[in-house]
């Protein structure tokens, strides 16, 4: 479990891999990162629960990350539950450049 912190300016804020136990991240605020959080390789089922998290997008590349850039990136099965979290300042809404 993360709890209360402020991460940012990073590549990825939190990079999950290989885990297999729930995780809880409560509380977070980052700001001037590519992406905050890429769950992926590992284990299976592993379910991740984000609560109160605010994210500010304006490092969100999604020429860099494909089609799909998108602030939470998961290569891997089991549950997200996102409560109450928020995308500030993203690229991708309101756009009028073609994604696909």
């Amino acid at each position: 479990m993360l709890y209360g912190s402020q991460v940012g300016g990073s590549e990825v804020d939190v990079f999950i891999t290989g885990y297999a136990h729930p995780i809880i991240i409560d509380g977070c605020r980052s700001e001037a990162s590519a992406r905050f959080l890429e769950h992926g390789g590992g284990a299976a089922d592993c379910h991740v629960t984000l609560r109160d998290v605010l994210y500010n997008a304006q490092k969100l590349e999604p020429e860099k990350m494909g089609p799909y850039g998108f602030w939470i990136k998961r290569n891997t099965s089991g549950t997200l539950l996102l409560n109450n979290g928020v995308c500030l300042n993203s690229p991708l809404l309101g756009s009028t450049k073609d994604q696909s």
